[in-house]
């Protein structure tokens, strides 16, 4: 799936709802996130006693 994003805003359009339910599309995506660093916070969820429970990936984020 080709997405084509237009340098005019006003022209902007939404991504075709095929990205949103299509298991191979799915698949790709799990892949890719799978290999790449994923953003969870800053050094502030570090402070002492402090938990942070979470789940990254399983069920895709």
């Amino acid at each position: 799936m080709k997405i084509d994003i237009d340098k005019d805003i006003r022209k902007a359009k939404t991504i075709s709802s095929k990205f949103y339910h299509s298991p191979k599309i799915y698949k790709k995506l799990r892949n890719l996130f799978d290999k790449s660093w994923q953003f969870i916070g800053d050094t502030s969820l570090l402070d002492k006693n402090n938990a942070h429970p979470g789940i990254l990936l399983d069920g895709m984020l």
